[in-house]
Parts: C-alpha cells; structure tokens; sequence
C-alpha cells in the first residue's frame, strides 16, 4: 500500500470518537494503547489507518459496520442494565419482606405489625414479577412474530435481545414463585383466608403458560439448562401449588378436609 496517501479527515476524527474500550474490543489491542493512540499525533493515527488497511474500501466497511453494532451492543448493555438493577431493587424487597416475617416471628410485641407489612411487601413483590415475566417474554414472542424478510435482517438485533430476554425471564419465574411460597407462609401462620391467593396463583401461572409460551421460550434458548426450565416449567409451578397445599394443611387454615386436596383428579393444575 502506498503511504503517500492521506487517510481522509473524517476517518481519522471518526476513528478518534470511537470509545477506548470499544476501539480495544475491535482491534484486540490493550486499551492503554488505544489511549495512548486518541493523544498521539495526526501521523501516529494515520500508521494506525494504514497498518489496519482501513483505507481498503471492503476493510472500511467491514471497520464501519462492526463500529456500528458495537455501539447498537453496547446501548442495548446498557438498557438491560438499568432494567436489571431494577430487578435486583425488587429482589431485595423481597429478601426485605422475609426479614420483617422472621423478626415477626422471634418478636411477639410487633409480630401482627410485621406480619402485615411482610404480607403487603411480597404482594407488591408478586405483582411486579408477574408483569416482568410476561414482558420478556412478549418480547421473545414479538420476535417470533416477526416477518421472513425483517427477521433475516434483524437477525443481529434478535440475537441479542433473546440473549437478554431469556436469563431475565427465567429470573422473574423464579422470583414470582419465592413470592408466592412466601405470600402463602405467612397467610398461613397468621391464619388469614387465603382463597383469594390460591385464585391468584392459578391465574399468574395460566398467563405465564398461555399460548405456547414456555415451548416458544424453550426454542429460543441457547443453553439446554435454559431449555429445560421452560420444558420442566409446568412441572415446576404444579409441585409448587401442592407444596402450598400442603402449607394450608399444616396450619389447618381452611375447612377443606386432606381428601379436597389430593383428589387423583385435581392434582395438577395445568
């Protein structure tokens, strides 16, 4: 290649915008000497443009469009970021309802107090990983509805939202059925009708599993431990509804007798 040829100024500045670790990432290069190059001078960034070839028109564009998809990785970072700290801030909502249960439970002078607080504390809790579960998995499902033409194109982008989506998704499952077991101890301790609980457990669970969607999730996972807890899903919340059954059972909260609940045909409840 000729070196007598002057890289163009808008490559030069364009390649001086790229953040650090960015630029680190695409060259494999230390991100010291990535810094060290954005304080050189306008003959050290040219070498740099000539030893990567970047005025090759094909190396340009390839230079370009990786540019372009780290910054489109790097936005969708950080949203996933932010919508994982929020899950965490519920995640510690939650551990903070078990703590006031159990201070409850070792303190008899503020013990209904805590109780009640613990109560509503985890209702919220229900409420808000109920709703984050379904949204990613809508998320996945706006994915599969997608077009032939416009998931060819956005095969990019997919990707990366469904390598988002899923670990989120199968954390707010999770999290929804700590909720519940939690919810149903303590009713179950302090003796509260928990019929309307029970209603509302069925219904997150029938929502949760509505039109195909642990299948749809299960294709889109990448890892088969991901795949097998979509697959084992159904599974999984049926042993939990028996597991609260037999909460209600031990503190004898209701009036159905141990026939009501382990009736062969009522077992499970999907």
């Amino acid at each position: 290649m000729n070196k007598s040829i002057t890289p163009p100024e808008y490559l030069k500045n364009f390649i001086q915008r790229i953040p650090p670790k960015q630029m680190a990432n695409l060259f494999n290069i230390s991100q010291s000497e990535v810094i060290a190059l954005f304080h050189s001078t306008d003959s050290e960034v040219t070498n740099f443009i000539f030893k990567y070839k970047l005025t090759n028109p094909n190396n340009l564009a390839k230079f370009v469009v990786n540019v372009h998809f780290a910054e489109v990785s790097n936005l969708y970072d950080g949203l996933y970021n932010i919508r994982k700290d929020y899950q965490n801030e519920w995640k510690s909502k939650l551990q903070s309802a078990q703590d006031k249960f159990n201070f409850g439970l070792n303190n008899l002078s503020t013990r209904k107090q805590d109780f009640i607080a613990a109560r509503h504390q985890v209702m919220d809790c229900i409420r808000i990983f109920e709703n984050d579960a379904l949204e990613h998995i809508s998320q996945i499902r706006r994915i599969d509805n997608q077009p032939e033409w416009i998931l060819f194109f956005a095969s990019f982008f997919n990707l990366i939202t469904s390598r988002k989506e899923i670990p989120l998704a199968i954390e707010s499952c999770q999290r929804l059925l700590n909720a519940y077991e939690l919810l149903f101890t303590i009713s179950s301790t302090t003796n509260d009708n928990v019929s309307s609980f029970k209603k509302q457990f069925l219904v997150s669970g029938q929502k949760i599993m509505a039109d195909g969607n642990c299948l749809l999730m299960a294709n889109y996972c990448e890892s088969n431990k991901d795949k097998d807890f979509w697959y084992n899903f159904r599974d999984s919340w049926n042993k939990r509804w028996q597991m609260i059954l037999e909460t209600n059972m031990i503190f004898n909260t209701e009036k159905e007798s141990a026939s009501t609940f382990w009736n062969d045909d009522d077992l499970d409840l999907f």
